[in-house]
């Protein structure tokens, strides 16, 4: 946990956020939710395990630590995943409807809009590092940080930017 406290406050201490807002990606215990709140973030913690987002939410509540935990998967509805070579891969809604129409694919979580978040942190699994920055790619707004703890201790940092020839 405190190297995931060192790197949650040194980007918080950096000047390089846009804002305030921190989303956890499987957040089981809440454990990261708790400490970016702790250190001055609206934080919310994603996890689709009822019992563990309830646990959670008691956690926070007996600390007194404000903190959200959202119970649903951090795939937006629409969203999947299937294997692929190498591990998992993301495979977003469709765009248009058979027809040609075009349909609102805007990835929502019940209560947190994707696009608001400033900083999403996530603990995968061993191999889903990629599948998680392709999400990341595919929902975060502009600017937004991915922090990503590695199973060997390491963290990795990626900022979303987007290429204006896209």
């Amino acid at each position: 946990p405190e190297k995931v406290f060192a790197a949650i406050a040194t980007l918080k201490e950096s000047g390089i956020l846009r804002g305030d807002v921190f989303c956890e990606w499987g957040s089981g215990f809440g454990i990261a939710t708790c400490m970016a709140s702790l250190i001055g973030f609206k934080a919310y913690g994603i996890e689709i395990e009822d019992g563990l987002a309830k646990l959670s939410t008691q956690l926070a509540r007996d600390l007194s630590i404000p903190a959200e935990y959202l119970c649903t998967s951090y795939l937006p509805e629409g969203y999947e995943e299937c294997e692929g070579i190498g591990g998992k891969d993301l495979l977003p809604p469709q765009a248009t409807t058979s027809g040609g129409a075009i349909i609102d694919t805007t990835p929502l979580y019940d209560g947190l809009d994707p696009g608001e978040v400033d900083l999403f942190f996530v603990y995968p699994w061993p191999g889903q590092e990629e599948f998680m920055m392709d999400l990341f790619d595919e929902i975060a707004s502009e600017d937004a940080i991915l922090l990503i703890y590695q199973a060997d201790g390491e963290t990795t940092v990626h900022r979303q930017s987007f290429n204006d020839e896209n």
